[in-house]
């Protein structure tokens, strides 16, 4: 049996925003802001996110 690691969302939120420092604070050019609109089903989806080292980190 597995045993799944258990974290809470302000330990998770603390990793992210510090993910986002991290990308901002060593930038040496520009940064890239990504937004992407998708239709599913009934639901319109807005997605805006930070490209740092070709990887999109969700900003909202």
């Amino acid at each position: 049996m597995f045993e799944l690691a258990t974290t809470d969302a302000a330990s998770h939120m603390v990793s992210y925003h510090q993910a986002v420092d991290q990308a901002i604070c060593q930038a040496k050019q520009s940064l890239n802001v990504v937004m992407d609109r998708t239709q599913w089903q009934d639901h319109n989806l807005f997605m805006v996110s930070l490209v740092y080292q070709n990887r999109a980190i969700s900003l909202y």
